[in-house]
């Protein structure tokens, strides 16, 4: 029997960490509220509304994230695949259709602006019984956090309030000698919300990225990082927090404030730090 959650995913299709979400949640047999798919577009134009058209009644569903996958670059695809093949974790194949039904049937596709659409905002207000998961689509604003009813799950790359902000894999790998995910409900201020849950991750070195990386692509590896090892971390402390609380109503799971005094949040890694930082961690 699948153990229910009060859990809407809120997935940017164009986001690796939703497809890693769902495919940990359905190994672990459970079974959300819901799916909402999303095009977060910059500019809501008639090319898009169609594309949208397209989707929501043309495409199958369980094709939408593999679509977006495939559509990426040749030597971007094989790399995430290398690296995933080097992992230990759970290897996804982002060129598989994803089977959602087993989920949830609740399975919607929307095309936002970003998250200060104010279609999105009532549909989050209609829908605030159940806890939402952030996996991307930017600034979340204040007015929609400030409502205590809301209660939406982020997952962090980085021990916060230490590592909180930008490029916080890397920030934490570089200086702390480990990855740490943090799960919190978000409020208004940069990764500064009640914490739930922590878990830190010893750094896998990677024997792929080393061609790429002498070859100076390493915008190439950052990106295949970001896309295929960051998520398995995120999608790890996930259902970690689920299992360890056994509470199927995620809106009440045991949290505390952070202590932030001390506290700045990082910023973008510079390109040359960062090459110097893909070749310390993964070599």
């Amino acid at each position: 029997m699948k153990n229910k959650l009060n859990l809407i995913v809120i997935g940017d299709l164009s986001c690796s960490t939703t497809r890693t979400y769902l495919e940990y949640l359905k190994d672990s047999n459970y079974k959300i509220e819901a799916i909402w798919l999303v095009y977060f577009q910059k500019k809501y134009d008639l090319k898009n509304i169609i594309k949208l058209f397209i989707a929501r009644f043309f495409l199958k569903k369980e094709s939408l994230l593999s679509n977006q996958f495939n559509k990426l670059d040749y030597k971007f695809k094989k790399l995430t695949k290398d690296i995933q093949n080097e992992l230990n974790y759970k290897s996804i194949n982002f060129s598989n259709k994803f089977e959602m039904n087993s989920l949830t049937r609740k399975i919607k596709i929307f095309n936002f602006k970003d998250y200060n659409d104010p279609d999105l905002h009532n549909l989050i207000k209609e829908n605030k019984k159940n806890t939402f998961l952030y996996t991307n689509g930017g600034i979340v604003p204040k007015n929609l956090l400030n409502d205590k009813e809301i209660k939406i799950l982020h997952i962090h790359p980085g021990i916060v309030p230490e590592f909180k902000g930008s490029d916080c894999l890397l920030w934490s790998g570089l200086k702390s000698g480990n990855f740490g995910t943090s799960c919190f409900y978000m409020n208004y201020k940069i990764d500064e919300g009640n914490l739930i849950s922590t878990k830190n991750f010893k750094i896998k070195k990677i024997s792929c990225l080393k061609k790429p990386l002498d070859n100076d692509e390493d915008e190439l590896v950052y990106s295949a990082i970001l896309y295929s090892y960051d998520p398995h971390l995120r999608a790890s402390l996930l259902i970690d927090t689920i299992k360890n609380n056994e509470i199927q109503d995620l809106k009440k799971l045991p949290c505390k404030s952070q202590d932030n005094a001390e506290s700045f949040p990082y910023l973008w890694m510079h390109k040359e730090i960062r090459k110097q930082t893909l070749r310390k961690l993964f070599l």
